[in-house]
């Protein structure tokens, strides 16, 4: 599907997430628009449902894959880099069978930092698993989720 209207009457975007916390400014910024966030977590059973989840696909007009740890490295062909954070790897099966669903029915896909670097790993491409120097990467907390740093678009 590549209409530009809404399957229902107004556009519904999943958001996939494993942080509830971390979801919120991604509903926020969906409504704020006038999308109806659909919210994905790997408990939900899709993993171990396809026709679920093809279903549950039909019904959306977009997906978003939101940020969060580390893409297994074995997912592009690596070793772990001692330095590299831990991988979830339910969710790294459930949403790289959701962004190639996505991609197989030419329907919009959004990845927001980890799930940029899942979509690249998922069209073939490999990572650079930790970058040493570089100040937004060092910056770390008590809490992983409240990790942020602005971006900057530039048409």
């Amino acid at each position: 599907m590549t209409s530009t209207e809404p399957v229902s009457g107004r556009f519904r975007v999943a958001i996939t997430y494993t942080c509830p916390k971390a979801v919120k400014p991604y509903i926020a910024a969906l409504e704020h628009v006038g999308v109806d966030p659909v919210l994905i977590t790997p408990e939900m059973g899709l993993l171990t449902n396809t026709e679920k989840m093809y279903s549950f696909l039909d019904d959306l007009d977009g997906l978003l894959v939101s940020g969060g740890i580390d893409v297994n490295c074995k997912r592009y062909g690596q070793e772990k880099h001692p330095k590299a954070d831990p991988s979830d790897d339910t969710r790294d099966e459930l949403e790289s069978l959701l962004l190639s669903e996505m991609i197989s029915r030419d329907m919009p896909c959004l990845g927001v930092c980890r799930g940029m670097q899942l979509l690249n790993v998922v069209r073939g491409g490999t990572l650079i698993q930790h970058l040493e120097n570089v100040h937004i990467h060092q910056i770390r907390s008590e809490d992983l989720w409240t990790i942020d740093h602005d971006v900057e678009v530039i048409p």
